[in-house]
């Protein structure tokens, strides 16, 4: 506040029957020098300014004036070109007082950009950091979900499941980047804030009581520490973590509730925290304007408190200012809080890990099934021999397959006779072709022993084909972790 203190001591002199004078007293407490004018004014009548003398920073001194009565004086002061608010004294205001000290006001000159409440509120809205205080929730920083865990979302349910990071973690070298520090000021129109305390938006609510009893709010809103935190992984990438037998427990708790509560493939989904948005602080604060009439041909009698100041629009006509609070009140202050948790989509990567796990138990039925298969192969091969000498005597299953396979079914012997013409009798063909029916038999079994065999190799080798999980990994983009997993979450942390 810059303002002059005027102090007038009455003399009681009588200089004639309706003239007295008028010892006048200024002490200079504004900022800067001040220079002093009076005006006797009389009805319309008014003699031309008359100048006084300078005051510099607190510089006192006085001057004598002549007043006679039906006379008013107009005090005037000037200070870098502002011109003192009005005080006028009729000749009677001063007669009746021993002492009068006035109070010159020199109003404080500034550019206001008033905009309309529902401008700021769209600006917020726009806001990276402070669109937080539309949130009916607001997310404080130690309750988020650590960097590097995961969270299962069972959408059916609305529940989560959360692993905490542990071994994965680089706890020594998070990134954090993209500080910011800053503060804006607007100057807002008090014309339908009293809307704002129907909103249910607990910052909206405590903007709305700031607006009471005011014209215009000058806000600002001030950021501290606007920061961006990202993960840093150990060696191990994410599908391995999944993968890693120490989170098994995890794993299964998934895949438990998957079937329990019959998850199809849009029931749950699994996130991986890869980074979060955060503030340490955003501090709200606000100066009330109450707007005031200003004539230069009317004495300004508003209260001016210790508190307060005038302020001049550069903008504005002279008929109208504000008495503005010197001090900012506390609208709303937030520490620590959570504007953006990111993740990174990997139920596809859950998904691939369950099914590796199944084909992991494949390959072992596979396996088992395989040396199964070339037991009963080499037992039927060695029966196979005892019945046809000429085969080659050996247990190696891969040099009985291809001869299994090469080797045709024997025919029965239909004559009585031997390929040296010699007469068989019909027990001996019959004993002949029992043998030939019992070898047909197992050169059959064995054949689709063989072939079982074959089968199962093929399936042990494609359970066995690698999965392109850098592929599964690195299809997925960042994201906003979607308001009803988080809330799901800090249930599940209640």
């Amino acid at each position: 506040m810059k303002h002059l203190i005027l102090t007038v001591l009455t003399v009681f002199t009588v200089l004639s029957v309706s003239a007295k004078k008028f010892e006048v007293k200024f002490a200079n407490k504004s900022a800067q020098q001040i220079q002093l004018f009076y005006q006797i004014i009389k009805d319309v009548e008014k003699e031309e300014p008359k100048f006084i003398f300078k005051l510099d920073l607190s510089q006192s001194k006085s001057y004598t004036i002549k007043l006679k009565r039906g006379q008013k004086v107009k005090f005037i002061g000037y200070g870098s070109g502002v011109e003192t608010l009005p005080v006028i004294r009729e000749f009677n205001d001063l007669n009746n007082q021993m002492t009068n000290e006035i109070e010159l006001v020199l109003p404080k000159v500034e550019k206001l950009n008033i905009v309309e409440l529902n401008e700021v509120l769209a600006k917020l809205g726009n806001d990276n950091v402070l669109n937080v205080l539309l949130d009916s929730n607001q997310y404080v920083n130690d309750k988020m979900p650590p960097l590097g865990a995961f969270i299962f979302y069972n959408s059916k349910k609305d529940k989560t499941l959360t692993l905490k990071p542990t071994f994965w973690k680089n706890e020594n070298d998070l990134r954090i980047f993209d500080n910011k520090y800053f503060d804006i000021i607007d100057h807002v129109s008090s014309a339908n804030s009293a809307s704002l305390g129907l909103s249910g938006i607990p910052f909206l609510n405590k903007l709305g009581a700031s607006f009471q009893n005011s014209n215009l709010l000058e806000i600002i809103w001030e950021i501290e520490n606007a920061h961006f935190k990202q993960w840093q992984p150990t060696d191990n990438n994410v599908f391995q973590i999944i993968a890693d037998s120490r989170n098994s427990g995890f794993i299964n708790s998934c895949v438990t509730e998957m079937n329990t509560d019959s998850l199809a493939g849009g029931d749950y989904k699994l996130f991986f925290v890869s980074s979060i948005y955060g503030v340490d602080r955003i501090k709200v604060s606000a100066k009330k304007y109450n707007k005031i009439n200003i004539n230069a041909e009317v004495n300004f009698s508003e209260p001016v408190t210790p508190n307060v100041e005038v302020i001049k629009p550069i903008q504005a006509e002279a008929t109208y200012g504000y008495m503005k609070e010197k001090l900012y009140h506390n609208v709303d202050s937030s520490l620590n809080l959570s504007l953006r948790v990111l993740v990174l989509d990997y139920t596809s990567a859950l998904n691939t890990h369950i099914s590796t796990i199944a084909k992991q138990a494949q390959k072992v039925n596979a396996e088992n099934s395989a040396n199964r298969l070339k037991g009963e192969i080499v037992n039927l091969y060695t029966a196979l021999k005892s019945l046809d000498s000429t085969l080659i005597n050996t247990q190696d299953v891969e040099v009985i397959i291809p001869i299994v396979d090469i080797t045709p079914d024997k025919i029965l012997m239909p004559l009585e006779f031997d390929s040296l013409g010699n007469e068989i009798t019909p027990l001996e063909v019959s004993q002949l072709n029992t043998r030939i029916n019992q070898f047909n038999s197992l050169l059959s079994q064995v054949k689709e022993k063989n072939s079982k065999f074959k089968d199962t190799l093929i399936s042990i080798e494609n359970l066995s084909q690698p999965t392109d999980y850098y592929r599964i990994v690195q299809s997925t983009n960042p994201a906003v972790l979607d308001k009803r997993v988080l809330n799901a979450y800090l249930k599940s942390q209640n």
